[in-house]
């Protein structure tokens, strides 16, 4: 079912920079009142804790999120470059939710002094690295397709989640690991970094080729034979006849997995496939579908027309 409606909001043409009509705008709800902006930041720096910021397709500046905010992309065209950073500098930042857009390079967890907790992740497509740098208490990704590395901080990454999501590589930092767990998900790789990446859970994934972490109902090829290196396998699968290509999809389908008893602890096949929510990037949140400016010369204002939307 698609569920749309369209909202009309006029604004002075010194209110907005671009008058393209197909420029990238970013809407900020605030206590049911809009206003339009012509970059994210600009969205978020005007915005408050409990805001939502919507983006419509089309390409955006790197931003920094430091209130408790949401931003919902319009999906994959809806671009970021090159980061997206959260920032806890200085201040407790709680409850942040990004999701349904693409990331031309990294996420950046970053700040001094502070923690950030609740923050959210959907939907999203990293083409770099997503980085720890700051302690980080109950974290989640949701369906999210990394192509680089996750990158787990050495000072604490507490309680995060990792659901039906893609991963080039998932690297430990250091030592100090809290912790963290990968369900059905496909990792390519695990290579061997810090003796305390066992603290690390992965439950009914795929993974080509692993060396440290604790392992329950995963399929994998490769292993790291020496097991005082970290590496524990409970109820795991391993087969040399699957691949995972550069999409970080797996050779198998899932009538395969199901007939060779490749299943995760729920019953369902091992992988982003599995599980209650399986992978996609196509999101069901009400999102920016379509988006028009006009320009009125003679009153010097511009109409903004917003198409809202969600297809379930």
């Amino acid at each position: 079912m698609k569920k749309l409606f369209v909202l009309v909001v006029c604004l002075t043409i010194m209110g907005i920079q671009s008058v393209n009509a197909q420029a990238a705008i970013a809407m900020l709800h605030h206590e049911g009142n809009v206003n339009m902006f012509s970059s994210a930041q600009a969205a978020i720096d005007n915005s408050v804790d409990g805001d939502t910021i919507y983006l419509s397709e089309g390409m955006f500046g790197e931003f920094t999120i430091n209130k408790g905010i949401a931003v919902i992309g319009s999906g994959m065209k809806t671009i970021i470059a090159p980061n997206v950073n959260i920032d806890g500098s200085g201040i407790y930042l709680n409850n942040v939710s990004v999701s349904n857009l693409a990331i031309v390079n990294n996420i950046l967890f970053i700040g001094s002094n502070s923690a950030i907790q609740n923050v959210k992740f959907q939907q999203c497509k990293i083409s770099g690295n997503c980085l720890f740098n700051i302690y980080t208490v109950r974290t989640e990704f949701n369906m999210c397709h990394i192509q680089g590395q996750m990158v787990l901080n050495p000072d604490g990454t507490n309680d995060l989640s990792v659901i039906n999501c893609k991963i080039n590589e998932v690297h430990n930092g250091g030592e100090s690991l809290g912790t963290v767990n990968f369900t059905n998900c496909n990792i390519k790789s695990i290579p061997q970094t810090f003796s305390y990446s066992e603290r690390n859970n992965y439950i009914n994934c795929i993974v080509e080729s692993l060396m440290q972490g604790s392992f329950k109902n995963c399929l994998y090829r490769n292993e790291y034979d020496d097991s005082e290196a970290g590496c524990y396998r409970i109820d795991c699968y391993t087969s040399p006849d699957f691949t995972l290509d550069k999409n970080l999809e797996c050779s198998l389908t899932d009538e395969q997995l199901s007939a060779a008893g490749y299943l995760g602890t729920d019953g369902t096949v091992v992988g982003i496939t599995g599980g209650a929510t399986p992978f996609t990037l196509a999101s069901s949140v009400l999102r920016i579908t379509d988006h028009n400016i006009e320009v009125d010369n003679e009153q010097r204002k511009l109409k903004v027309t917003l198409t809202l939307g969600t297809e379930e």
